[in-house]
């Protein structure tokens, strides 16, 4: 069993033509006959092609953001003896972002919500008239919103996940 990937080292101090060097050097002693796939886990080597157009004649995947699955997912194409095209293909299947975001559920700050039928100056100019007349050390956020928005959005606006709203003058 042959090795399926050689990985190249980068210190702060080396330029990404000095990379470029180095897998120009490893293309001239290894067999990439078939293609060569480099995954890439700085910005800065995404653009590495650019260094060694003239050096390579044989195809280049560079795949960006690299993570431990993207690379199992290549060795594993690579395995299989997968077309590079195909590889591409099934390494953006595998860079789908899994998220989630989430917001505090206890110990959220205070926070009035002031708007206006009318628009958002007046709710700011009510915010501001408020906030004039809360003593230096209330912790209460006073926030003024476009109305419009707090009637389409209602409960789901991320400001009721962000602050616990004591309530909404208007």
């Amino acid at each position: 069993q042959e090795d399926l990937f050689e990985s190249f080292d980068m210190p702060l101090d080396v330029t990404p033509q000095q990379i470029a060097s180095e897998i120009v050097d490893y293309c001239e002693n290894s067999d990439v006959s078939n293609g060569l796939i480099i995954l890439v886990d700085m910005g800065s080597l995404k653009e590495i092609h650019q260094f060694f157009k003239k050096q390579l004649s044989v195809p280049l995947l560079i795949l960006n953001n690299v993570t431990t699955p993207l690379a199992i997912t290549v060795g594993e194409c690579l395995q299989k003896n997968a077309a590079l095209e195909e590889i591409a293909e099934e390494a953006v299947r595998q860079i789908q972002p899994e998220w989630r975001l989430l917001y505090p559920q206890e110990n959220k700050p205070k926070a009035l919500i002031t708007t206006c039928f009318t628009g958002i100056g007046t709710a700011a100019h009510l915010s501001e008239l408020l906030e004039k007349s809360l003593p230096t050390t209330c912790q209460l956020k006073i926030i003024p919103y476009e109305y419009q928005q707090l009637k389409d959005k209602k409960n789901s606006e991320p400001l009721f996940s962000i602050y616990e709203i004591v309530g909404i003058k208007g």
